[in-house]
């Protein structure tokens, strides 16, 4: 989370009793998020281990990714072929997808690099390094660069913002390309699922593809943010349903929330 606040006993049990179910070291990690304190690494039961930072938010992660699955909805599977993660973070869905599933690939896309270190150090600690292949751009409308806010919380890390959107936060200047070119990247099997969670980067990312290249994409599941990029969802919907995806949008805050999209 990116803000430590006070709970209730009930949310406490909560919290207590969904960490104690994923994590095998929850008791050491309860207290401490808690109290605000700085975490260890997850252990989750499944064997994954999750390193971060302190400007990281691994128990939103834990959460919303490996105990909710929010990139995984909608796909029925098999997971055989490529996986492209736009906006990759600390690699919670590069792990949670590629992990136990040994005919998935996954491209994953970080330009902050401070946040790519992390990343690279979740897929080595969990053995993935033949499976899962990290990339230092950022994706976008077209081949270019771009300023990006960094020094924050790893999640909001954006370049969709003409200020500094948290204290701290620093820019600087990434590499950045188009979705067709990641699709060049993918040499094996199909494209199983194209996740981006990009912060305002999302509507762009869609209208700079070749419409025809969506043939090889057979789901998508990205987060829309309204509030850095006006109509970001509309957009965004529209072109995938001009693709000929089936879609659903999911709100999770005021600005904030899901689209999946599914061939029919």
């Amino acid at each position: 989370m990116l803000n430590h606040h006070p709970v209730s006993w009930v949310r406490c049990a909560w919290l207590g009793a969904r960490l104690a179910r994923r994590l095998s070291n929850w008791a050491e990690v309860f207290p401490r998020f808690i109290a605000g304190q700085p975490l260890p690494e997850l252990r989750l039961r499944n064997g994954v281990v999750l390193q971060h930072a302190p400007g990281d938010a691994p128990v939103q992660l834990l959460f919303e990714i490996f105990a909710d699955g929010a990139y995984r909805r909608h796909v029925p599977g098999p997971w055989r072929g490529t996986v492209i993660d736009i906006g990759g973070n600390i690699g919670a869905t590069a792990i949670d997808l590629s992990y136990g599933r040994p005919d998935l690939h996954v491209h994953c896309y970080e330009p902050s690099p401070e946040t790519r270190t992390m990343l690279s150090r979740n897929i080595a600690g969990n053995r993935l390094g033949d499976r899962v292949t990290v990339f230092d751009e950022a994706v976008g409308r077209a081949p270019g660069r771009l300023r990006l806010w960094v020094n924050g919380p790893s999640i909001a890390a954006t370049a969709y913002s003409q200020d500094a959107p948290f204290p701290g936060c620093t820019p600087v200047e990434v590499p950045v390309i188009g979705l067709d070119d990641c699709l060049k990247r993918v040499t094996q099997g199909p494209v199983v699922l194209l996740k981006i969670d990009a912060e305002g980067a999302e509507a762009d990312i869609l209208e700079g593809t070749d419409p025809a290249a969506f043939a090889r994409i057979g789901n998508v599941a990205l987060e829309y943010h309204n509030d850095l990029c006006p109509k970001a969802d509309e957009r965004c919907h529209a072109v995938l349903k001009q693709a000929g995806y089936r879609c659903e949008r999911v709100a999770a805050e005021l600005h904030r929330g899901m689209i999946y999209g599914w061939r029919k």
